[in-house]
């Protein structure tokens, strides 16, 4: 029987009720470092391509011993970049992109299908050192059979507000912004005082974010217990 996203919510409460700092400051160092691009455009795509693997392999290294009550300090934020975890983080986020880039382009929802089918695939990768990219990819698949509206749905409470503010972000661009290019006739904004005020505020919004990756790591524990279950029944 399927475990309630509500456990799941709950149980990230009451982790965050004592590692509230170190999980959001580890969270905002993390965010902080991931927004450089927008700072500097100049090293945009570069950093990206480099950087945003390791570092999606750290926030998840980090969040995860959160959420099992492990000693974790912020450092933990840059284990992808260590030697044997470097080529599989850049090479697990560079095929995830892809794989979502493709179904995006085809049809918008091959590409979300694509995000939920491989989400879980860096906390196999932190949680099986010695599993390769497709094989964490695959499992990723394995484990989200059948639970991708469950992630979806545990999700949907915590996106009210960035979904607000892509919709402001989009006004504000339609209505008020002269500094703006257009993609697809999407206009968005280009001002880079207009990114940054954005940024700020999802800083603000960071506890959120914190709480629900928080949530999403014990979603994934759940799956894997059970997944061990039904291989040993």
């Amino acid at each position: 029987m399927a475990t309630p996203n509500h456990v799941f919510i709950k149980q990230a409460k009451e982790i965050l009720k004592g590692n509230w700092r170190l999980a959001i400051g580890g969270y905002l160092l993390y965010y902080l470092l991931s927004i450089v691009p927008i700072l500097i455009p100049q090293i945009g795509v570069f950093y990206t391509i480099i950087a945003g693997g390791p570092f999606c392999y750290g926030i998840t290294s980090f969040l995860l011993a959160i959420s099992r009550n492990k000693k974790v300090s912020v450092i933990s934020i840059f284990t992808g970049f260590e030697f044997k975890n470097l080529g599989r983080s850049i090479g697990a986020y560079f095929l995830m992109v892809f794989y979502m880039l493709v179904g995006l382009v085809l049809f918008i929802i091959p590409g979300v299908i694509a995000f939920y089918s491989y989400a879980l695939t860096f906390y196999i990768l932190v949680d099986n050192p010695s599993v390769g990219i497709s094989a964490a990819l695959q499992k990723s698949q394995q484990l989200m059979r059948g639970n991708k509206k469950r992630l979806f749905m545990l999700g949907l409470p915590f996106v009210i507000f960035p979904v607000f503010l892509v919709f402001f972000e989009l006004t504000y661009s339609i209505f008020f912004s002269k500094q703006i290019i257009r993609i697809n006739f999407l206009p968005i904004p280009y001002s880079l005082e207009w990114k940054v005020v954005i940024k700020v505020i999802e800083i603000c919004y960071a506890p959120i974010y914190t709480w629900l990756c928080l949530a999403s790591s014990k979603f994934y524990d759940d799956l894997k217990l059970k997944a061990i279950e039904t291989e040993n029944a």
